[in-house]
C-alpha cells in the first residue's frame, strides 16, 4: 500500500469510540444530599449557642438568668438573637410576664421538642463515627 492510500493521521477512526456527550446539568436540588427546608434547619442549629439552647430548655422552662447560667459562656446580647432566630422559628417559647422586674420565661415548643427526639439518631450516628 502506498503512502497515498492511506489515511490520514488526522481522519476519525470508525471504531474508536466517541466520548459521550455530557450529562444534563442537574438542578441543585437535585443534587442535594437534603431540601432547602432541611438546609435552613441546619444552618439554625448551627449557631455557635443554638443546641446548647435547646439542651438546657429540655429541661423545661427557664427564665432569662437561669437559661444564660445554664448555657455557659454566652454574651447577652448573642443569647438574645439566638433565642429571637429560634423563636421565629418556632422552636422557642417566650412568655413574658408584666411585672416589677419583668419577667421572662422560655420554653421549647413541640415543634422543637419532635426536633430534638429526630435528632437522637443522628447524635447516635456521629458517637460511632466521629473520629476525633
Amino acid at each position: 500500500m502506498s503512502g497515498r492510500d492511506q489515511m490520514p493521521a488526522t481522519a476519525e477512526d470508525p471504531q474508536r469510540e466517541r466520548p459521550n456527550p455530557p450529562a444534563p446539568e442537574a438542578s441543585s436540588e437535585e443534587t442535594a444530599v437534603v431540601s432547602p427546608e432541611t438546609q435552613l434547619v441546619i444552618a439554625l442549629l448551627a449557631r455557635r449557642w443554638s443546641l446548647p439552647i435547646l439542651g438546657a430548655l429540655q429541661a423545661g422552662t427557664l427564665r432569662h438568668y437561669e437559661l444564660r447560667r445554664r448555657v455557659g459562656d454566652v454574651a447577652d446580647k448573642v443569647l438574645v438573637e439566638t433565642l429571637r432566630a429560634l423563636e421565629d422559628e418556632n422552636l422557642v417559647n417566650r412568655a413574658a410576664y408584666a411585672e416589677v422586674p419583668l419577667r421572662v420565661e422560655y420554653s421549647l415548643t413541640e415543634d422543637a421538642r419532635e426536633l430534638c427526639v429526630s435528632l437522637a439518631p443522628l447524635d447516635d450516628w456521629a458517637r460511632r463515627h466521629h473520629r476525633g
